[in-house]
């Protein structure tokens, strides 16, 4: 209904300014004698009160059936008083001043009241076409003009108008009823569907997060102040410490989604957001874009936390310490992008992170969005982040609503139909009175033909490029072959149809094609109007005096466009809400899985972690120390071990004695260990001497890597062993089911297993 509003008070702007142009061009050609006159003066100021009416009723939001009597009453009652003696003194039978205002009361009516509004509207129509019949006399230009034709021609075209009015109204109100209860179903359904998915989301998301926080603020202290400048250093340890105490929060605490290990708190739009996640990273970032995008709060702390770690990566591997951020919209799409001109690389060639798989590509890919990466040596990075409310479904080059709520559309198209058919009527009545009139009713039908067409076919597929430069070129035609038919003699708005059909015709592309080629239509038919008129004019006097048919493609663009925007803005807010409902369906619990699992994942380092944390935040100082530097490498390694083995107490605990006793352990994982992988290393590690050798030159550091992947094929555990005596281990190793190969004394273990789901896919978790 909002639409619907904004679409009266266009409608009485432009209504109002051409009736009174219309007005002035009757007083100019009566001389002045009307102004003199009582009766009319009473008329004029009953027109003008309805008018009032109809801007305070829509400025206001104020509609009622009152308001729709009103109107149409003080509109017909000014008629009647003011059109005999005004139509006596005018020499011109084809100028009607009253047309624009009835239009205009028309709107109003079927905004204002649709169950019984109409019948004040007919009665206005009935009044209207009376006092044509009536005030009728032999136009001085083209005499041989049939009353029947003036008032059936006008009446048919009110009467269009209407139809199309009414009708639309009630259609969208029904089809509006019919998408709350289709969308409440939709919500429903993607609420359930993310309720099972968020246990396995949130997992995954407290992985990133131990990667993105923890692991990043304890590697800014183990490599030093003359490396990480301490500023930096002291922010990533603050978020760090944030998440670690989160995870220490009890079950029944509140808890919230997190933007860089910091409570994402009421941020009040997607730039904001972004803006945040960009402090403090050691990098210049210049963030673009509109203020007034606001997206779903679970996409919002996704789309910061991946701009996030795209602007790290920056500062960690472009040469150039500098990055711009881009907030947008495009279409149904939100779109960020983050720029470099740094070093860049071959993404094709090279591993470009794995951190970046995790932290961007798939944190979007949780939230229902998409990240790509594009770079080229010397050419900087492009990370482009993108999402819409849309999800999957098919992408649509018109207006939004096609693919939210096509009965809306639908409805909007009905208000088409009736405007085609009146141009076709008016043709079949005036053509006669028109050079050419053969070529002008046909290239009019087939304009009608092409428009009606398109608004069948655009239901059920996507209109082409062609299909639209097509729609043009006919409009643009049809309206030129009619305009050039114009001579001074028929000059008027009732012969000049087509500058409202090509109108139309942009009309119907504002719905299925891009706003842009509505506008070039809606142009190029302004053009052919005012120039073929004022040719056929002969002087700008005359010419002014059709100026209402002139504005007609304007008055049509005007209200396309509103509509256009208005709606898609409602579209995209409607499914901005959807989609959060069905996010947030699951926020409350997902957000305390995810507390859990940060605590699952942190149990056996978060005590210490945070003490240690507290005391570099107490006295920064401490960066750069030797000992810090040492034990910030070694919590970082307890923190990997616990994201990878987590699950399995014996086999951490095997690693820890073999670590004592002098061992280099290694795990790298593509998740964490399932119980099986675990079981399977435990058994192996087993296998190995607890002791150190040592030799005239010092001790001898043996060193052992597990590696785990999956795939969709299979799982796979390797171990690589390099140790003076490996080649005793292999037999013990062969036993358990491993393929054992000696290659330079390193002794390189696989063993494969059947493949199945796995929880979590961190693939940056190298303990």
């Amino acid at each position: 209904m909002e639409a619907l509003r904004l679409v009266v008070l266009a409608m009485w702007v432009i209504g109002c300014a051409g009736g009174v142009s219309a007005l002035l061009d009757v007083t100019f050609r009566a001389n002045a004698a009307i102004a003199e006159n009582a009766r009319v003066t009473v008329g004029l100021m009953c027109v003008a009160l309805g008018m009032l009416v109809v801007l305070g009723g829509a400025a206001r939001r104020q509609h009622s059936l009152t308001r729709a009597v009103v109107t149409p009453l003080l509109l017909a009652t000014g008629m009647i008083l003011a059109v005999p003696p005004m139509e006596a003194v005018d020499p011109v039978a084809l100028a009607w001043w009253p047309s624009q205002f009835v239009i205009v009361a028309i709107a109003f009516g079927a905004w204002s009241s649709t169950r019984r509004g109409w019948i004040p509207i007919v009665a206005l129509i009935g009044v209207n076409a009376a006092l044509r019949w009536s005030t009728w006399h032999t136009d001085s230009l083209i005499p041989e003009l049939s009353r029947l034709d003036l008032v059936a021609g006008q009446t048919g075209q009110l009467i269009a108008m209407s139809v199309s009015a009414f009708l639309s109204v009630n259609l969208a109100l029904s089809a509006s009823r019919m998408s709350d209860d289709l969308a409440q179903q939709a919500r429903q359904a993607r609420a359930d569907a993310a309720r099972q998915g968020a246990a396995a989301r949130q997992s995954r998301e407290a992985d990133r997060m131990v990667h993105d926080e923890i692991l990043y603020g304890l590697r800014a202290v183990a490599m030093g102040s003359e490396i990480v400048p301490p500023a930096r250093a002291v922010a990533a340890i603050r978020q760090a410490l944030g998440l670690v105490t989160a995870a220490a929060r009890q079950p029944g605490d509140e808890v919230t989604a997190t933007i860089g290990g910091r409570e994402a708190v009421e941020v009040e739009s997607l730039k904001a957001a972004v803006t945040e996640a960009c402090a403090q990273e050691g990098v210049i970032v210049h963030v673009l874009g509109s203020e007034r995008i606001r997206i779903p709060e679970a996409v919002t702390v996704a789309i910061a936390g991946a701009v996030r770690e795209t602007v790290r990566n920056v500062a960690r591997h472009a040469s150039i310490p500098e990055a711009t951020v881009t907030v947008a919209r495009v279409g149904s799409e939100v779109v960020v992008t983050v720029r470099d001109k740094g070093r860049g690389f071959q993404p094709h060639l090279e591993d470009f992170g794995k951190g970046i798989q995790q932290s961007v590509v798939n944190r979007l890919s949780d939230v229902g969005g998409i990240a790509k990466v594009d770079s080229a040596p010397g050419e900087g990075t492009t990370v482009t982040l993108a999402w819409s409310p849309l999800g999957g479904a098919p992408r649509t080059r018109g207006m939004l609503l096609l693919t939210t709520t096509p009965g809306l559309v639908r409805a909007l198209i009905l208000i088409l139909v009736p405007q085609l058919a009146s141009i076709m009527w008016l043709a079949l009545w005036f053509s006669g009175y028109l050079p050419g009139a053969v070529a002008t009713l046909a290239a009019t039908a087939v304009a009608v033909l092409s428009g009606g067409s398109a608004l069948w076919l655009g239901q059920r597929q996507p209109i082409s490029a062609w299909g639209s430069a097509a729609l043009i070129m006919v409009a643009w035609m049809a309206a030129l072959i009619n305009g050039l038919a114009l001579t001074h003699e028929s000059l008027s708005v009732h012969f000049f149809w087509m500058a409202t059909g090509a109108s139309l015709i942009g009309s119907i592309l504002s719905i299925f094609r891009r706003l842009r080629e509505a506008v070039l239509c809606w142009v190029g038919t302004t053009v052919i109007c005012a120039v073929t008129s004022f040719a056929a004019a002969g002087s700008v006097q005359r010419w002014l005096t059709f100026v209402p048919s002139v504005a007609a493609p304007i008055a049509l663009a005007a209200i396309g466009i509103l509509v256009r925007r208005v709606l898609d803005r409602v579209a995209w807010h409607l499914l901005g809400a959807e989609a959060d409902i069905a996010l947030s369906a699951t926020a409350a619990s997902g957000y305390r899985a995810l507390q859990a699992r940060l605590a699952e994942r942190l149990k056996g380092t978060q005590d210490t972690l945070s003490e240690f944390l507290t005391a570099i935040i107490a006295n920064p100082a401490l960066l750069g120390d030797p000992a810090v530097m040492h034990r910030a490498g070694l919590l970082e390694r307890a923190v990997r071990d616990d994201l990878v083995v987590s699950g399995d107490s014996s086999l951490r605990a095997v690693i820890t004695t073999m670590r004592e006793a002098g061992w280099a352990v290694t795990v790298r994982s593509d998740g964490e260990l399932d119980a099986e992988l675990a079981e399977a290393a435990l058994t192996a590690l087993r296998v190995l001497p607890s002791h150190v050798h040592q030799d005239s030159n010092g001790p001898v550091q043996p060193s052992v890597t597990v590696s785990a992947s999956w795939n969709d094929l299979g799982r796979r555990l390797g171990l690589s062993i390099q140790h003076h005596g490996s080649e005793a281990f292999g037999e013990p190793l062969r036993s358990q089911g491993w393929l054992v190969q000696d290659v330079d004394g390193i002794l390189h273990c696989v063993r494969r297993f059947a493949g199945r789901a796995v929880e979590s896919w961190d693939s940056t978790l190298v303990s």
